[in-house]
């Protein structure tokens, strides 16, 4: 693999600038409480679609706008690579990115790790990747994968849990042929139809897709787990230090279940450099670090 592969209601004028990413950019902004840029422009998973931004993630766009005392602005990019270049380019002050681009970046880039979050499973700052098979396969183990040369699903080349840590479970030796599928839920589906023998994804993702009964409950065996840490939410290095720390501490502060729910958390503690290094070493080792541009 070369390089990465990584509320209901509102005011109208908050609504608007929450859900219209492009209405922030390229215009000078103001400066609220602790020198946080108003409106602060966050970025959201990449996975995060248009549709998903105004019905789900209103609750946090309020939440932070009460807290920090300035409009909130959200974008989801397209990918990964997208995610750091606006991080970068300073189209975005804040972003969500999954450790694995974080980690291949952080040493070039010098870009500010604020929080990340305890997991809702594991009530941890580490969630966990799993390799999986379908329970009727006969397939039971890693070695059973290895050794049969069984065609391993993995998702979005740039996830730690769904495409690194999968390839670390399977000792690294590339015994198995891959397939590419982008998504969690679409390495679930082609475990369930038997287009790979078996699959890596997170396993809170896993455990999501048989709640929402995208996949039958029970119809998978893990095979092995690697703990991630999790997808840390990362400041421009332009951002100044007073307006990082109101944003990390807002998001500390987070304790309505019903937000931390939106969220798949337990809460947020501090994210820090020294986290990634395990999972930049491993990375290199699988030669997957080199930083996407």
């Amino acid at each position: 693999m070369t390089g990465l592969r990584s509320s209901r209601l509102l005011g109208p004028a908050l609504l608007a600038a929450a859900l219209l990413a492009s209405s922030g950019c390229g215009a000078a902004r103001a400066s609220g409480p602790a020198g946080v840029p108003d409106p602060l422009r966050i970025g959201l998973s990449p996975s995060i679609t248009p549709a998903l931004q105004r019905e789900t993630y209103q609750p946090l766009a309020r939440y932070l706008h009460q807290r920090l005392g300035v409009e909130v602005v959200f974008s989801a990019p397209v990918d990964e690579p997208a995610a750091l270049r606006a991080l970068r380019d300073d189209e975005v002050d804040v972003a969500r990115l999954d450790a694995l681009t974080y980690a291949a970046a952080d040493h070039r880039d010098s870009l500010a790790p604020l929080v990340t979050e305890v997991d809702a499973e594991t009530g941890s700052p580490r969630y966990l990747s799993a390799l999986v098979a379908r329970h009727d396969s006969g397939v039971r183990s890693v070695t059973d994968v290895v050794r049969a040369g069984t065609r391993v699903a993995l998702g979005d080349p740039h996830s730690a849990a769904g495409d690194l840590y999968p390839r670390v479970m399977l000792g690294g030796t590339g015994a198995a042929a891959m397939l590419v599928t982008g998504t969690g839920y679409n390495t679930a589906r082609a475990v369930l139809d038997g287009t790979a023998g078996a699959g890596g994804l997170a396993l809170r993702t896993l455990h999501r897709l048989e709640r929402d009964r995208a996949v039958p409950a029970g119809a998978f065996d893990v095979l092995r787990t690697h703990p991630v840490p999790g997808s840390p939410w990362v400041a421009r290095r332009g951002l100044g230090a007073a307006a990082q720390d109101a944003v990390a501490a807002a998001f500390e502060s987070i304790s309505a279940p019903g937000l931390l729910n939106l969220l798949q958390a337990r809460g947020y503690v501090q994210a820090r450099p020294a986290d990634y290094r395990e999972l930049r070493a491993d990375a290199e080792r699988l030669g997957t670090a080199e930083a996407t541009p």
